[in-house]
């Protein structure tokens, strides 16, 4: 299954509550962090400056593949993980 979102009102207010609420259980959920430290940057306007683009540039390159093998692997031996019961 695939899901396209472009709109910025859509990632900020759907997507990222969403997966607030209903966090992943996976290593997915690093750059799900990483995406939402990148919205932030955009809510505050900043990724209108280079200052901030070179920002949100510096997030993706550490997101999916670009991650270290620790990172994968051990994230949830640091993290506790609370599930909605829902």
């Amino acid at each position: 299954m695939r899901y396209v979102v472009q709109r910025k009102g859509d990632i900020l207010e759907k997507i990222i509550p969403h997966f607030v609420e209903y966090p992943l259980v996976t290593s997915k959920i690093l750059n799900f962090e990483t995406l939402r430290e990148a919205g932030e940057i955009v809510r505050r306007g900043e990724h209108l400056s280079l200052e901030g683009v070179e920002k949100i540039l510096a997030l993706k390159a550490l997101m999916n593949k670009n991650r270290s093998f620790e990172d994968l692997h051990n994230h949830f031996s640091t993290k506790e993980i609370k599930l909605n019961p829902h």
